[in-house]
């Protein structure tokens, strides 16, 4: 068969067209498809079925924000305010680990916060505004708060320090239950001949319990709202899914990847393994030993235990736990140091090797660029036309939006004040259609938690055309075309593709366009069994030599009814706008339609009634026209 068309980049309004005929590998940005942030569209959710919207009275919904100023040089420095505070944690987590260190030896205290920092996993996080540092540089503070207090059990201002250490770290990201779970375990052998001792921990740990009342109350809602039953991810391969990127994540980062990134995390791991046991041999070094592995290993077991009921899951939530990685390692180089010094050597050039190896990836390579979204806002301000407007779904970026917010183009944010299933969201977003001919949507972030089931995408897809879409670091960015078209009569036609899909019919208009114009294509599907893959529509506009000048590649209904959720006999009525590159020359051209599996880009057979195999895409008898 042969394999599904796949261009750089569809002719569309994202930018410049390919060179007409060019057919680079790889996968078309304006597929939903294609292999960014998003995967098929949404890696992180399976989509669900299509349905209708509520009605709802007509509401005269307002831009987000009024225009907004010109910002000056100084003020486009303002990012690095938040910034700043983060890197300095990162710092200050280095100096911390030495005295970490420092309670098994004054060699591995060099050693480990050498490690510490050049690792790639802290480096990728020192300067990002999430929690992901704090709370590293917290866990690190409550360890070091239990190892003083196994020592010195009576001294007033370690339980306070440590009392005040965990309330900020458990409000400041849900994983440091782990460690304090790590941590009381510790506690629970190291005194269990020690009543007064043990009651007096039990009673502090029950002043954080109620200490994190008040968050439990307010997010229970969320957190109810968020889980998920999925017991298959107790199973070895869920494990192995956390545990493996984890490890590699914390030896060398998350830019070395396949048998590479394996190699160099076994070799790192020999190391940490040998400080591991160089620990627990010595009789005098033993609970700290132990202490070391609970810290290490508990938070990741119940990242994995608690996975069934979690949405998802991702490395830097394990930020947390890599000092005592790190502390192992350096255990493990400063054994070696002492016996076999050309190991050590060795073993330190491994660790700066791949450390040095990863970073120049997350500096040079821009498939790990973090903060795609100034990218994103150029793009529109680059290709926006008068009467566009912006959607963004998902308040969470209203600060980067009002930081980038391009200018002259209205925006709006959902979900408004009421949720998105309710009846005035559907009349605010007629309005604004109605208001606007073509709307950019910004897809911020994970879509679980504000829109799971895709409302606002599944509302353009029916009610508009795709006609572009476009992965960007953190953020997915559509175009649709929404201004009503002059109807067109459904024609007629029957195209049996592999037994699977049936195409019944197409509409098409207009039939005359100029060079920058957008075609509008429906798509009439008939299911004609399950399927057990999501097959891609493609849909190209060609020149009598097979040239593209326009291409829409999606999942049925804008990527947001794949063909897995069709049953059989369901029909799908499915648009596309298709761009005529600015550089088509005047003259008749047709458009080809078809189906391929995105992993191969193998497409699926045409059949004719007798079963036979007659092409791989249909030609559609309409002629479009493009004027000078």
């Amino acid at each position: 068969m042969r394999r599904g068309r796949a261009t750089s980049r569809p002719a569309g309004p994202a930018g410049p067209h390919p060179p007409p005929g060019l057919r680079p590998p790889g996968l078309s940005p304006g597929a939903p498809g294609h292999l960014g942030r998003r995967g098929p569209q949404h890696p992180h959710q399976q989509d669900g079925p299509d349905r209708d919207p509520h009605r709802g009275r007509q509401r005269s919904p307002t831009p987000l924000l009024p225009p907004a100023p010109r910002l000056d040089a100084p003020q486009r420095l303002e990012p690095l305010r938040p910034a700043l505070p983060l890197a300095l944690i990162s710092t200050a987590t280095v100096a911390l680990i030495y005295p970490a260190a420092r309670l098994v030896g004054r060699r591995p205290g060099l050693l480990a916060a050498f490690v510490v920092a050049i690792a790639p996993f802290h480096v990728y996080y020192a300067q990002e505004t999430r929690m992901c540092a704090l709370i590293t540089l917290l866990a690190l503070l409550l360890v070091l708060c239990v190892l003083r207090l196994s020592a010195a059990p009576l001294r007033p201002g370690l339980w306070l320090g440590y009392l005040l250490t965990a309330v900020v770290a458990i409000y400041t990201h849900y994983y440091a239950f782990f460690v304090l779970l790590a941590l009381n375990l510790f506690i629970l052998a190291a005194w269990r001949r020690r009543r007064p001792l043990l009651i007096r921990w039990l009673l502090a740990q029950g002043l954080l319990a109620v200490a994190y009342v008040p968050w439990i109350v307010i997010q229970a809602g969320l957190l109810a709202g968020q889980a998920q039953a999925r017991l298959e991810e107790l199973g070895p391969a869920g494990l192995g899914r956390i545990v493996g990127p984890s490890l590699i994540a914390f030896s060398v980062g998350t830019t070395v990847e396949g048998p590479l990134a394996w190699g160099l995390t076994l070799g790192i791991l020999f190391w940490v393994v040998l400080g591991a046991i160089a620990l627990l041999r010595d009789p005098d070094r033993r609970p700290t030993g132990a202490l070391l592995l609970l810290y290490l290993l508990v938070p990741m077991a119940m990242a994995w235990l608690t996975r069934p009921l979690m949405p998802f899951f991702f490395q830097r939530f394990l930020l947390l736990v890599t000092p005592a990685y790190y502390l192992l390692l350096a255990l493990g180089l400063g054994v070696t140091g002492r016996r076999v010094p050309w190991l050590t050597a060795l073993g330190l050039a491994l660790v700066v090797g791949a450390s040095g190896y990863s970073l120049r990836n997350y500096y040079d390579d821009t498939r790990f660029a973090k903060g795609g979204y100034g990218r994103l806002i150029s793009h529109i301000q680059a290709h926006a036309r008068p009467g566009d407007a912006i959607i963004m779904n998902n308040p969470d970026q209203r600060a980067l939006f009002d930081y980038y917010r391009p200018e002259g183009i209205p925006a709006y944010m959902f979900p408004r004040a009421y949720p998105l299933e309710d009846p005035r969201t559907e009349a605010d977003l007629r309005e604004i259609a109605q208001r606007h001919p073509r709307l950019w949507l910004i897809i911020f972030g994970n879509p679980a938690p504000y829109d799971p089931n895709r409302f606002i995408e599944r509302w353009l897809s029916r009610h508009g055309a795709k006609s572009y879409h476009g992965d960007f670091v953190d953020a997915g960015l559509d175009l649709y075309v929404m201004a009503p078209a002059p109807a067109a009569e459904e024609q007629p036609l029957r195209a049996n593709f592999a037994g699977r899909i049936e195409l019944l019919g197409y509409s098409l208009t207009p039939q005359e366009v100029a060079p920058g114009q957008i075609l509008r294509l429906t798509l009439h599907w008939r299911a004609l069994g399950s399927m057990e893959r999501r097959y891609t529509v493609f849909t190209h506009l060609i020149d009598g030599q097979e040239r593209i000048w326009a291409q829409m590649d999606s999942e049925p209904v804008g990527g947001t009814h794949p063909t897995v959720e069709w049953v059989p006999g369901e029909e799908v009525w499915d648009n596309y706008g298709l761009e005529v590159s600015p550089q088509a020359p005047p003259g008749e051209y047709r458009i080809e339609v078809g189906w391929y599996y995105l992993p191969t880009l193998e497409r699926l057979p045409v059949l004719d009634e007798g079963g036979r195999i007659v092409g791989d895409r249909v030609l559609l008898p309409t002629a479009v026209v493009v004027g000078p």
